[in-house]
């Protein structure tokens, strides 16, 4: 019913993880490698993941929404990345026909299909590319951009990319679309 423990030295150690999610992000740099998904210790900053899977499965544990890309990552989504920030310094992102609705994008060169409307791009610089509506600010443009559904398009201080005498192309798909072009600089060309 009663003991006594004596104890002349004790050497205690204890894990404990990295300071945690810098800026409420998950911190994913495809130059590195990390696929691991343990909370608070991967997807951190100074642990960064390797992988928009390993970020997804860290999002869903940690109930995060946005995701700190390093700066010369490349990311090709596989998976609805819905209701999500991506910000990031010089980043590419291909789409791969993935839902984006209401998601934003910062500072990625973007390529490749989505679907989901209202997402937000700032600061990126579009290639070939299908899209259903949208909104762009400071954008610019150097290829073919396909409008896949009907919607409201929007473009607030944005340009064309193309040196010279060229222009980007924006395709018109079917239903009824509108377009904003407010301050938009250099050349323009539509099709469809």
């Amino acid at each position: 019913t009663s003991a006594t423990l004596a104890i002349d030295q004790i050497f205690v150690s204890f894990s404990q993880g990295s300071e945690g999610y810098d800026l409420g992000s998950v911190w994913l740099d495809t130059t590195f490698s990390n696929t691991n998904t343990q909370v608070g210790i991967d997807g951190v900053s100074t642990n960064p993941v390797s992988t928009i899977a390993a970020a997804n499965t860290l999002i869903a544990s940690t109930n995060l929404n946005k995701v700190a890309v390093a700066p010369t990552s490349s990311i090709t989504f596989a998976a609805t990345q819905a209701n999500q920030v991506f910000e990031g310094h010089e980043w590419t992102l291909a789409l791969g026909g993935q839902n984006i609705a209401a998601s934003m994008f910062i500072d990625a060169t973007v390529t490749g299909t989505s679907t989901g409307a209202e997402a937000e791009f700032e600061d990126c610089i579009f290639g070939t590319s299908s899209m259903v509506a949208y909104q762009a600010y400071n954008c610019s443009y150097t290829g073919t951009q396909t409008w896949s559904a009907a919607g409201d398009y929007r473009f607030i201080n944005c340009q064309s990319g193309v040196a010279g005498a060229g222009a980007p192309t924006f395709a018109l798909g079917t239903g009824n679309m509108t377009a904003e072009f407010r301050r938009w600089s250099g050349g323009i060309n539509f099709t469809g």
